[in-house]
């Protein structure tokens, strides 16, 4: 360090250029610290709660497979419970129907069967009054009464086998 300070002392164009980095220095210092955005928080809520939805997935996607397979008795593709779009009233009436089951049989909250069809709590809230308005019709209802049986029945074996392994 000490050979360094010499030769910026006897060397004229490395004393000048060393001064001009300090004034760049003290320049810079003066600013002060940069303010954060005003959405920063905003956008870290956003990041947090993506990155959490992404995480619990996993835990949801059997659940996800139950659902479907139950849902064969509306005779609904799979595929169009997690369509972004409405679609058809079948499909919506099926995708609503699984909203419903998930938060009945499975027991998951709102906002977990809205991360699981990627539909919004509230959404997820107006899908389980719409079916439950419906199951004044005897047969619908009957109809979910077995769903939801037949789903707790295959959610307790399967926590029962992963408890086994």
């Amino acid at each position: 360090m000490r050979a360094l300070t010499r030769h910026v002392a006897q060397c004229t164009g490395c004393e000048q250029e060393y001064a001009a980095m300090q004034r760049t220095q003290q320049l810079l210092a003066s600013l002060g610290p940069k303010k954060a955005p005003a959405d920063l928080a905003l956008k870290l809520r956003l990041a947090i709660s993506r990155e959490a939805a992404q995480t619990r997935r996993p835990r949801f996607e059997g659940t996800l497979v139950r659902l479907e397979n139950a849902l064969n008795a509306f005779m609904v593709p799979a595929t169009g419970l997690r369509q972004p779009s409405r679609g058809p009233a079948r499909v919506a009436f099926a995708r609503q129907t699984a909203m419903y089951l998930a938060h009945i049989a499975c027991e998951l909250s709102f906002t977990e069967v809205g991360d699981l069809f990627e539909r919004d709590r509230t959404t997820v809230a107006h899908a389980c009054g719409v079916v439950e308005d419906r199951r004044d019709d005897a047969r619908l209802d009957r109809a979910l009464d077995l769903l939801e049986s037949a789903i707790r029945v295959v959610a307790s074996a399967t926590s029962h086998n992963n408890l086994l392994t």
